[in-house]
């Protein structure tokens, strides 16, 4: 897997990390890298929560799913409706933010899904 940053211009103090094929061995490449900045890892990691590449994202960061009451069971990926799994996930820094709302969002448009996968919205409060 390779891990690229995404520079957020408006608020510089956290960073964002876009990670394409993600294995555990990426993940702790963006653990090593962002250290103790408040960092948000997010993206279609194709694992479940049993995976080690899971394992190794929860050692460090946050499920986001997990970190509020207000929550969602839907699935993240769908294949056009086909089928229902969850592979895509929000990641935060611990203790660097507040996890207020987590939403998967299902909407359809004329009975028809937009994508293969349902996009997660999350609301966070940085903690200062």
């Amino acid at each position: 897997g390779h891990v690229r940053n995404i520079r957020n211009g408006m608020t510089p103090e956290i960073e964002v990390a876009a990670i394409c094929d993600v294995d555990p061995e990426a993940i702790a490449r963006v653990q090593k890298e962002f250290g103790d900045i408040p960092a948000i890892l997010m993206g279609d990691m194709n694992a479940n929560e049993n995976s080690q590449t899971y394992t190794k994202a929860t050692e460090t960061f946050v499920d986001t799913r997990h970190a509020t009451e207000n929550t969602s069971d839907a699935c993240t990926f769908q294949n056009w409706g086909t089928v229902e799994k969850w592979i895509d996930y929000c990641f935060v820094s611990e203790d660097a933010f507040t996890v207020n709302s987590f939403a998967v969002v299902t909407d359809t448009y004329d009975g028809a899904h937009p994508s293969d996968h349902n996009p997660l919205s999350v609301s966070l409060t940085l903690n200062k």
